[in-house]
């Protein structure tokens, strides 16, 4: 029997145990009646009395207690469990799928090149839902390290790493820089700025273009994605970052996994971030981050 069990049946067991005692020993040593005794002190009787459901009461909390824990610890494990089949049984079968895939299509022509094309960017999707789903799982167990960052070179280096992306998408960025942005941050604030990047280039490629506008407002630093696609309804406004809270997905693109990544890692440096109409069309992500404040 766990420990916590032993101590809430023991609580129990004493208020009851005291109070069989107590008034065994007024009642058949003393002789005295019930009544006659709780009337000699009524509010010391009446103590001894609370003690019976005040034992009873705090031995059913450790009971409780315990029996939450132990619920806890088994989601814990199963999460675990869960990160494990990711990285390792689903994972690496996906990798070699891709490395066969890219393989055939070296010979592959005509239709049957088509084919093998649309394999691999299921194979694709499929990778980046389980790499992006083990991410998510493990930024709800981890602690960020905070360090001096400047935030305009995260923007700039993000820039760079997805010029092929911005290519082939037949899209550019305008960054309104306005020089160095040192931030007490994470270096996981990278993982913010490309996933918007990425959710832009994939979701609203046919608006051309994305702006990056930041805001100093002395004690936060505001940053504006901007596109030019479909836009968000505002009824998908708040559910687009909360991947597991989806009533119905019809209406809204994506799995949502890269989203819900960059409001936990903004959460995480005690920001918000949230989304906005664009003018004429298209939307607008906000992120907001404190200069030189992390949870």
């Amino acid at each position: 029997m766990k420990k916590e069990y032993a101590y809430g049946i023991f609580l129990m067991s004493m208020g009851i145990l005291i109070n069989l005692l107590y008034w065994g020993y007024e009642v058949l040593i003393r002789k005295e009646g019930f009544y006659e005794d709780f009337m000699e002190d009524p509010a010391a009787h009446a103590i001894i009395l609370l003690l019976v459901p005040l034992m009873i009461f705090v031995g059913y909390e450790f009971l409780q207690e315990r029996k939450l824990r132990v619920q806890v610890e088994e989601a814990n494990r199963i999460k675990k469990l869960f990160l494990d089949i990711l990285r390792h049984d689903l994972l690496n079968p996906a990798g070699v799928i891709d490395n066969y895939i890219d393989l055939l299509l070296e010979d592959a022509k005509g239709s049957e090149r088509e084919d093998l094309l649309a394999m691999k960017r299921a194979v694709r999707k499929l990778l980046e839902i389980i790499e992006d789903a083990t991410k998510l799982a493990k930024l709800e167990s981890i602690k960020l390290e905070f360090k001096d960052i400047d935030l305009d070179k995260v923007i700039r280096e993000i820039m760079e790493d997805f010029k092929p992306m911005l290519k082939e998408a037949g899209m550019k960025v305008e960054y309104k820089s306005k020089g160095s942005l040192p931030i007490k941050a994470s270096p996981l604030l990278y993982d913010v700025f490309a996933n918007l990047m990425s959710n832009t280039i994939k979701y609203a490629k046919e608006g051309k273009k994305v702006i990056i506008e930041i805001e100093d407002d002395g004690e936060n630093y505001i940053v504006k994605v901007k596109d030019f696609g479909e836009g968000v309804p505002d009824e998908f406004k708040d559910l687009i970052f909360e991947r597991f809270k989806r009533k119905e997905k019809r209406g809204v693109k994506g799995t949502g996994l890269g989203l819900a990544i960059v409001k936990r890692i903004v959460e995480m440096h005690g920001g918000k971030v949230w989304v906005e109409d664009n003018s004429p069309k298209g939307a607008v992500f906000v992120v907001k981050l404190p200069k030189g404040k992390g949870s």
